[in-house]
């Protein structure tokens, strides 16, 4: 087994930076513009454990962000047509078509990923706070058969609410691996990622509950947090650092965003 010391940190590592700077900003943003309008557009509910917040800016960023993200990942794959000279006949749900001018090899270096990448995982983050972090805290009224109505909320998915819906997203990522384009594949990549640091967490405690481990929440995350941690970082080193693909090693540092992410707010912070 060579090491790809060089190529590692050029085409794992410097993607990895780049996902985490775009966090960096993009939840800059979201806690800034989420205190613009306080005012609820509904009843306050407790929702998998936690007290909603329906406010105004909040539904105003579910919203446009969701729309902007998809907007997004139509851009991202526009960008790898063109960065790349994909020729007219290129299949959007093949990414056996990188490059239509004569190299069409997965592995092969000249590809240029960074503005697809860049583009696609912004995307991605942008519809995990749309869907992930905001969707949950608004709802509909509903009636029974009855006639009498109540309020329902929409799923807190980082919950353990979510656990079913990620085990089915998980599986289209990795059984869609290079039958989507890159620029979905990257999105989802960070989509998950997201998604996966605080599912791991929070979504499993009530099992770890039911089936009588006895701790307290954050004595469970800082556990759950570090073992996560030392897995992702372990698989995302090695197919970054090992592996000759140059989408492999840009999509395994969703991997080490994963795990940077869970040791931060999990181990070291202990957020609940």
């Amino acid at each position: 087994m060579k090491l790809q010391i060089k190529d590692g940190f050029k085409n794992g590592i410097l993607p990895f930076l780049v996902m985490a700077a775009s966090m960096g900003i993009l939840m800059s943003i979201f806690m800034g513009f989420r205190n613009v309008n306080k005012t609820q557009v509904h009843q306050v509910a407790e929702v998998a454990g936690e007290e909603t917040n329906p406010t105004i800016s909040r539904l105003i960023w579910c919203i446009v962000g969701f729309i902007l993200g998809i907007v997004l990942i139509i851009i991202s794959e526009i960008v790898y047509i063109r960065d790349n000279k994909v020729k007219d006949d290129y299949n959007l749900t093949n990414t056996d078509n990188f490059n239509k001018d004569g190299n069409n090899d997965k592995n092969n270096s000249k590809l240029k990923l960074m503005n697809t990448w860049t583009i696609a995982v912004t995307s991605g983050i942008i519809i995990w706070q749309s869907i992930g972090e905001c969707l949950w805290h608004y709802g509909v009224e509903v009636k029974n058969d009855e006639g009498d109505r109540s309020f329902a909320n929409f799923s807190r998915i980082e919950s353990i609410q979510g656990i079913p819906f990620f085990i089915i997203l998980a599986l289209i990522f990795f059984y869609g691996y290079g039958k989507l384009g890159f620029g979905v594949e990257s999105c989802l990549g960070s989509f998950l990622s997201n998604w996966y640091g605080h599912i791991c967490m929070i979504g499993t405690y009530p099992i770890a509950l039911a089936c009588g481990v006895k701790m307290e929440m954050s004595s469970w995350y800082r556990l759950v947090g570090i073992i996560n941690t030392i897995f992702f970082l372990f698989i995302g080193l090695y197919l970054i650092f090992t592996k000759k693909s140059k989408p492999i090693k840009y999509l395994a540092s969703c991997s080490l965003y994963a795990a940077i992410g869970i040791v931060i707010f999990g181990v070291i912070l202990g957020e609940t």
